[in-house]
């Protein structure tokens, strides 16, 4: 069975930023927006209008769920637009599955650091005070003493699991 081309190129795209996230700790704009650019054409050019409004409904529901992590400091800038890019690619309910896994995982992956740097009780902590009163984090992601996580490395490895298990 022949894989579409938009999920190689989506496959190509997360698997690249991972990397890049990884080595650099940042997701450049001439990566996430030629890939957005892209993920419309693509859509547009296999599906017509259908896959055009498949696109937008995908880039919309990133954005809605990413901008509030953005300003609450929790995502920086490069992945809400690798996020934005990976919904105009997928669409609207895969973009939502796999902000899900994504969500799991990077949850596991920041109690994992939390705990290897000795600091699991006051993040958990930290974690509470924030469910209970919808304020911000002691400390954004550019904080110096915030433990960050490769955002773009866990949405790559996510993005690529789910394509390889997808129909």
């Amino acid at each position: 069975m022949a894989v579409a081309p938009d999920k190689i190129l989506l496959g190509a795209f997360v698997a690249f930023a991972a990397v890049w996230d990884l080595k650099y700790r940042r997701i450049p704009n001439w990566l996430t927006i030629p890939a957005l650019a892209l993920a419309f054409l693509l859509r547009f050019a296999l599906h017509g209008a259908a896959g055009l409004w498949e696109a937008a409904g995908g880039f919309a529901a990133a954005l809605a769920v990413t901008i509030p992590l953005f300003l609450l400091g929790a995502l920086g800038g490069g992945d809400v637009k690798l996020m934005a890019a990976t919904g105009a690619f997928l669409g609207v309910m895969p973009f939502i599955t796999l902000f899900v896994i994504n969500a799991v995982a990077g949850g596991v992956a920041a109690i994992a650091l939390a705990a290897a740097r000795g600091r699991l009780a006051d993040t958990l902590r930290s974690t509470g005070r924030i469910l209970s009163s919808g304020g911000k984090p002691e400390y954004n992601i550019h904080h110096p003493k915030a433990l960050t996580l490769p955002r773009g490395a866990i949405w790559g490895a996510c993005a690529l699991l789910m394509l390889a298990f997808s129909r």
